[in-house]
């Protein structure tokens, strides 16, 4: 009896719609009454039509011009609209009617909110909860909680959630609320809580076993996260996004077949994900299997020759194999594509260095600096390149000013140190050298070329090695 109720309800609002949709196609002008326009209004508002809204209350004001449920509803587009003041001004005016109507109240609290007012707004969301009778007091506590954790109030959403659990202490919904307040405000203790309270109920929501599964990874409890994703997807196979949130747990923890595996199986659903592909070939990369890596990257060309993602990895498994002429090839067509990318300038540079191609990998490398500015990996890699380049005052300026950011940096001080040895200052360079040896000796064997066996460095690095 009650679908029948509710299936007559649905077909008679359709009807109202349709009615009121064919009086503005023909520009005619039929009655509705007032709740009639309420759920009218309501149907725009929900559909995100607002200026459909306005025209069903225009025309509303001007059938039942002394309606307050009509000028509550005026309130309320009014707030939609921005306009706070003009909201309040006619709900005081109605207010004056009807005190204690709690629609009148949740709008005004809402009114206040916009304006920054919270105090008076949170004492406007209590009047309406105590002016609700029993019936609307569990509708108006959820629209409470519900507005405040949309706008990322979730402390307060999560009191009137547990108001409403105490009201109703069987609907498992509101268990899920609470978990995903706690959730959206990074409180993952307390969202696994809450997630697994509701999983006791209700053990088949793909989406609970998600989010919990991503709380515990947040946690750094991989087992936990892996177990719960795994959970999702035996519910629903089709569900994709554990499978990538698994493999990416996998890849962090360096399990690289797990993961390629993983995404593997997620590739059985979606064969043509580029970004998935994507990462199997970095995979790849990380474990020096280039023939598969060039494989993955190469199925992704085929499906979309405007992925530069996909030249770009191209060239990277060139670039580690030292095929440097193919690599710069690669990264070249990438950029083509996306120019904003400071990784694919960045090992443009890094190439062209491998290739005595001075001028083109400070080029890159300069790129790189103007789209993500003050990158220490770059910064160096640029001086390095301007010392090769004989250009020695550039490289000077670069690392003055990136000593002062990090003076621990051994790399910065062995540069330091060459440049003031080919600027034959020897005493700045034995200073910076001897402070790059104590913070790292074994990358002293990449700098040593440029000391062409100078016998006070020698003699430092005698001496510091004698002190040990």
């Amino acid at each position: 009896m009650n679908l029948f109720n509710e299936d007559q309800d649905n077909k008679e609002f359709d009807n109202i719609i349709n009615r009121y949709e064919e009086m503005l196609t023909k520009n005619a002008s039929f009655f509705f009454d007032v709740h009639q326009f309420e759920d009218i209004i309501d149907y725009y508002l929900e559909s995100r039509k607002l200026n459909s809204a306005i025209t069903a209350m225009d025309i509303a004001s001007h059938q039942h011009p002394s309606s307050n449920d009509i000028k509550v509803k005026k309130a309320h587009i009014l707030l939609e609209k921005g306009q706070a003041h003009n909201a309040l001004e006619l709900l005081n005016f109605v207010e004056k009617i009807e005190t204690t109507n709690p629609n009148i109240s949740l709008l005004k609290a809402t009114a206040f909110t916009e304006l920054n007012n919270y105090r008076t707004a949170q004492k406007y969301f209590e009047k309406a909860i105590e002016d609700s009778d029993n019936d609307e007091k569990e509708e108006i506590i959820l629209n409470i909680a519900l507005f405040h954790q949309k706008n990322s109030k979730h402390e307060t959403a999560i009191k009137y959630y547990k108001q409403l659990l105490k009201l109703t202490p069987n609907n498992i919904d509101t268990l899920f609320d609470i978990a995903s307040c706690y959730y959206e405000s990074s409180n993952f203790e307390k969202s696994t809580k809450y997630f697994n309270l509701f999983l006791n109920k209700d053990s088949f929501s793909k989406y609970a076993w998600f989010y919990l599964g991503d709380s515990y990874k947040n946690l750094d409890n991989n087992e936990k996260a892996i177990e719960a994703f795994e959970f999702a997807i035996a519910i629903d196979n089709d569900f994709l996004l554990p499978y990538i949130f698994v493999a990416n747990i996998y890849a962090d923890i360096n399990s690289t077949e797990k993961a390629i595996e993983t995404y593997n199986n997620y590739l059985e659903k979606n064969p043509k994900d580029s970004k998935v592909l994507c990462y199997i070939g970095e995979l790849y990369e990380e474990i020096k299997e280039y023939k598969n890596a060039s494989k993955y990257y190469k199925i992704v060309i085929s499906n979309d020759k405007e992925y530069s993602d996909a030249w770009f990895g191209l060239g990277v498994v060139n670039y580690l194999q030292e095929n440097f002429f193919e690599g710069l090839y690669f990264v070249k067509k990438a950029i083509s594509i996306d120019e904003q990318s400071q990784e694919y300038w960045f090992y443009l540079g890094k190439i062209n260095e491998k290739l005595d191609f001075l001028d083109d990998a400070i080029f890159g490398y300069n790129k790189a600096n103007e789209i993500l500015p003050e990158q220490t990996e770059i910064i160096l890699a640029l001086a390095n390149a301007y010392i090769k380049n004989n250009n020695n005052d550039k490289a000077l300026s670069l690392l003055k000013n990136i000593n002062k950011e990090i003076s621990d940096n051994a790399e910065s001080l062995y540069l330091l140190s060459v440049n003031y040895f080919l600027l034959n200052d020897k005493e700045q360079s034995k200073d910076y050298l001897e402070k790059a040896l104590n913070l790292d000796k074994e990358k002293y064997s990449k700098y040593k070329e440029y000391f062409n066996n100078d016998i006070e460095i020698n003699e430092l690095i005698h001496k510091l090695n004698k002190n040990e």
